[in-house]
């Protein structure tokens, strides 16, 4: 990857703060509309947007992206299944019984997981100060998971939600790893569209089962308007943003910012939602993040091949 130094660094690392900001608002601004489309609509939707956005785009590229699909078809569902719609909808299940807080501090962890998955199903070692970090880290989960609180721990009493949640980070972070086998054929732009189309077909059958089972979407001005801009910004133009900031300061500086994501993400949902943070929380987030840092102290490991956060 090139990396490219002066002037253009600034702009670059504006573009990572408001990509860190985009995916901050999207905890708040998805637990706002979820009462009127449950999550399964709000991830088809979410995707469907970035669909239609990104589809002019690609247009000359459709022989291509025609030849990758028939001759790279699993990888390109995998990539739709861990990191489109369906892994979407784990979030905002996750999110519908959790907090907006604590999905923007499980997203501190993906750099942490994806060392510990790299190890457990690819074989990538690793080293003495990584396993540090990643015992601090994981030690910031569990002060979230159990809210601070030593007799839930204890009584291993958790928060369904926030389980859910960390299991889309685990999604994410899986996807992250497969990432270099992606078709070297295809745009960004044209990677982002195959995501979208195979994650939408996936989803599609519970789409319905959650229309006739739950409810369908109620959809009014200001919800459109919602789903327009998760779509747009937290998604599309979150992932712009991040792609220009990597490619000119990047994957190492790029990957410490992502921890401004929780910070963001801790704003919007006091202002918006009025949640609360509490003592744990920032617990939690000083063991996560500090450890995450102490893992991936050895810029050679950390992520190079795609965003280090998603929410």
């Amino acid at each position: 990857m090139t990396v490219h130094h002066g002037p253009s660094r600034l702009p670059a690392y504006g573009a990572l703060v408001l990509t860190m900001a985009l995916w901050g608002s999207n905890p708040s601004i998805s637990r706002l509309v979820l009462d009127a489309v449950p999550p399964v609509a709000l991830a088809w939707s979410r995707w469907f947007v970035v669909l239609l956005a990104v589809s002019p785009m690609v247009w000359p590229e459709r022989q291509a992206m025609g030849a990758a699909l028939r001759s790279e078809w699993k990888t390109l569902l995998s990539f739709g299944l861990l990191a489109g719609a369906p892994q979407s909808v784990v979030i905002y299940k996750g999110l519908e019984w959790s907090s907006a807080v604590n999905l923007g501090l499980f997203n501190s962890a993906i750099p942490v997981l994806i060392l510990v998955l790299g190890a457990l199903f690819w074989g990538k070692p690793i080293r003495r100060l990584e396993a540090g970090g990643i015992g601090v880290s994981l030690a910031g989960v569990l002060v979230i998971l159990f809210q601070g609180s030593t007799e839930k721990a204890l009584a291993f009493a958790f928060n369904l939600g926030d389980v859910v949640l960390f299991a889309g980070m685990v999604l994410w972070a899986l996807y992250t790893l497969k990432l270099v086998d992606r078709p070297r054929t295809l745009s960004p732009p044209a990677l982002v569209f195959l995501i979208a189309a195979l994650g939408l077909l996936a989803a599609t059958p519970l789409l319905v089962v959650e229309a006739l089972v739950v409810h369908p979407p109620r959809l009014d001005g200001l919800t459109t308007l919602a789903l327009v801009y998760i779509g747009l910004g937290p998604t599309l133009g979150a992932m712009l943003c991040f792609n220009y900031g990597v490619e000119r300061v990047g994957a190492v500086r790029a990957g410490v910012l992502v921890h401004l994501m929780p910070v963001f993400a801790s704003i919007f949902a006091v202002v918006l939602l009025g949640e609360q943070v509490h003592l744990f929380h920032a617990a939690g987030f000083g063991l996560v993040a500090g450890g995450a840092l102490l893992a991936l102290k050895a810029p050679t490991r950390l992520l190079s091949s795609a965003p280090a956060g998603k929410a």
